[in-house]
């Protein structure tokens, strides 16, 4: 179960992936700024991009 700060957090992740998109920042620049403002690893970063970076590109 997740606390209301853990989806807050989540929101803030989802929010940043889909604006870097919508700006067509590439996926290793996009993965190194979730490292950087949220203190996540390499792999926990790759894991919020592929959950919330495919889910709003155009196919």
């Amino acid at each position: 179960m997740f606390s209301l700060a853990q989806c807050i957090r989540e929101e803030g992740i989802q929010a940043m992936v889909e604006e870097n998109l919508e700006e067509q920042t590439p996926e290793e620049g996009i993965i190194a700024k979730l490292q950087k403002h949220f203190k996540l690893s390499e792999e926990d970063a790759v894991r919020y991009f592929e959950k919330f970076g495919r889910e709003g590109v155009p196919v």
